[in-house]
């Protein structure tokens, strides 16, 4: 999203260094903005997700894990399914 973001500024008339400086939070609003369309979009599925996680930061080496294991795990109805979640998460890190 924030080369999106960095392209709608630089349209606006913005300079690259400028753009960059604030694209982050036009990056942010830009996610936010898709999360709402989609999790309408969801809603009239006969079988809706239960909740909706963006994953943006996933790829890097630090990445913090623990939202996404959360959300999948309260995703999940059945709690040995969940039991069984936690518990591969736990042998991983091991």
């Amino acid at each position: 999203m924030e080369l999106e973001a960095i392209g709608q500024l630089r349209d606006m008339g913005l300079t690259m260094k400028e753009a960059r400086s604030q694209a982050q939070e036009l990056a942010q609003q830009l996610l936010t903005d898709v999360k709402t369309w989609i999790e309408g979009q969801l809603a009239g599925c006969k079988h809706n997700p239960n909740d909706c996680l963006t994953l943006s930061g996933m790829n890097q080496v630090n990445a913090d894990c623990d939202p996404l294991l959360r959300c999948t795990t309260n995703a999940l109805d059945d709690m040995e399914l969940q039991q069984l979640v936690i518990s591969t998460q736990k042998s991983i890190l091991i």
